[in-house]
């Protein structure tokens, strides 16, 4: 019965799909003809027959599932598909639904699978699909005793699956682990061989890892992208590199670019397949939320062991990201000294301006407390109301040692720290905020990048 399910589904997405196209195309056929009140009202009353459809079909498909339920009334697959496919709607976010009625529908559909099936290990797995934290467990522990005496070993592995995934979302490594290694026992498909092997490694048995992550039992589920890169990241953590860089070239033989995974990038460098990870390091750049750490750890990847083309393309890369991604030009400061031929761009000049102001702003800002102090005893001395008396130390004597304090601190705090002193951006420089979504700590990537 899971295919009416995917039937079902198949219905509403068809429908949502539909329903998305027609609002983009509507407007634009006659949106000259349209005031922009007229442009309202007919956005909704396209809304309004959206919402009409949506409600429509909803109710089409639920009769569907209660003829079969008539049909079939000890078919518990049925009955269970129909309360998920109630929530799929449910929580579809789609707009003018009748929630009301869809809650009332959900709420009816669970008392006739108390009532129809108690204790039936299928409604027990879709109760706790809802569940989460301190309620699944307590659930769970419930339903253990009926799992170990009347379900079937496939039913057994998905309780130990949703255990495993629940306790690893709360990060409870090893619980999830060992139970992770049970659901793999009772079904060798269950999904959770990510979380088994990582178990394995952190318990020391990098082998035994392996070989569940290389295990001829894989379902679809595990040859999504993401968990395909995530097992080619463990493999590259576990040292199996030649498993990994298999499991990363049926990655992109699969796709016409690169994955722009910047873990994967830092670990193809450690493995010293050079190329693509500087491919890999391009396309994360290509990616806002992750640029400037990506460009951060390429950058200092082609300091490190590099080349001088490639670490002036990273820091281009840096530039493209805007002024404020290198704002005192400590970056190209660190270029320069690795390669001192390395070409210089209009641009980059922006930053060595900006180190150049910030060094005469640290200059100039003893005058604040050395020039009245100054002018007052020059008043005083030019009135006789004081007596200069020769001595080796003067006011200047003591501007030199503000502004040698300030410029050290600038100095010790952008160049060799990266950061932005305190007392300049008490000022509201400017140039002195970071790079939008900049991290403040590297990541644990840079952190493992050792080339």
């Amino acid at each position: 019965m899971k295919a009416t399910l995917r039937k079902a589904c198949l219905v509403l997405v068809s429908l949502l799909a539909g329903t998305a196209t027609a609002t983009a195309e509507a407007p634009a056929a006659g949106a000259a003809d349209y005031s922009p009140l007229e442009r309202l009202l007919h956005a909704d009353s396209e809304r309004a027959g959206r919402s009409i459809a949506m409600n429509a079909a909803y109710t089409r498909q639920l009769d569907a599932f209660d003829e079969l339920r008539e049909k079939y009334p000890h078919d518990v697959v049925t009955a269970v598909d129909k309360c998920r496919f109630i929530d799929t709607f449910l929580y579809s976010e789609v707009y003018d639904l009748d929630y009301e009625r869809l809650e009332a529908d959900l709420d009816a559909c669970k008392q006739d699978l108390a009532d129809s099936f108690p204790r039936n290990a299928e409604v027990a797995l879709y109760e706790l699909e809802g569940l989460y934290g301190d309620e699944f467990f307590e659930a769970a522990d419930q339903y253990a005793e009926d799992a170990s005496s009347f379900w079937t070993v496939h039913q057994v592995a998905r309780l130990y699956t949703a255990l495993a995934d629940n306790h690893s979302w709360n990060d409870d490594t090893e619980q999830a682990g060992k139970y992770a290694l049970k659901a793999l026992y009772f079904n060798p498909f269950s999904d959770v061989r990510l979380i088994a092997a990582r178990h394995l490694a952190d318990s020391g048995d990098q082998q035994e890892a392996v070989e569940v992550l290389l295990s001829s039992f894989d379902d679809e589920n595990n040859q999504e992208e993401y968990r395909a890169v995530q097992k080619a990241s463990l493999l590259f953590e576990l040292e199996a590199t030649d498993e990994a860089l298999l499991q990363y070239d049926a990655l992109r033989s699969s796709r016409d670019t690169p994955l722009g995974n910047l873990e994967l990038a830092s670990q193809l460098a450690q493995a010293g397949n050079v190329p693509l990870a500087r491919e890999e390091f391009a396309a994360a750049t290509e990616y806002q939320w992750l640029a400037p750490e990506a460009v951060a750890v390429w950058f200092d990847f082609e300091l490190a062991g590099g080349s001088r083309e490639h670490a002036e393309a990273a820091y281009q890369a840096y530039r493209d990201l805007g002024y404020r991604a290198d704002p005192f030009a400590r970056q190209r400061i660190r270029l320069s000294l690795a390669y001192p031929g390395a070409a210089w761009q209009w641009r980059d000049a922006l930053g060595v301006l900006a180190l150049i102001a910030a060094m005469g702003f640290c200059v100039a800002v003893p005058a604040v407390l050395i020039g009245p102090v100054h002018h007052r005893g020059l008043v005083r001395w030019q009135t006789g109301a004081l007596h200069w008396e020769h001595t080796d130390w003067h006011l200047a004597h003591a501007w030199y040692a503000m502004a040698a304090w300030l410029l050290g601190e600038l100095v010790l705090s952008v160049i060799f720290f990266g950061d932005v002193p305190g007392f300049v951006a008490t000022a509201g420089a400017p140039f002195t905020e970071a790079a939008p979504g900049r991290s403040e700590k590297p990541s644990v990537a840079f952190r493992q990048c050792r080339f």
